[in-house]
């Protein structure tokens, strides 16, 4: 559609017109731990239990008698 002007013809613009949306880019919920803190803690487990695993094969061979 158009709308006449002083000397000529130009486009309406219909995306300006209705109520704004906001928050489109907005996360559906409130993240209290980013996720490169759950991340970081996720590593930080991980590699607790490899060096419990390590301590207890380690503990394992010092009691094991030698031949």
């Amino acid at each position: 559609m158009f709308t006449s002007q002083d000397e000529g013809y130009t486009m309406v613009d219909y995306g300006k017109s209705g109520t704004p949306k906001i928050g489109k880019n907005s996360p559906r919920h409130y993240d209290h731990k980013g996720k490169a803190e759950r991340a970081a803690e996720a590593q930080r487990n991980a590699k607790a239990e490899v060096l419990a695993k390590l301590k207890a094969v380690a503990e394992a061979k010092k009691q094991e008698p030698s031949k």
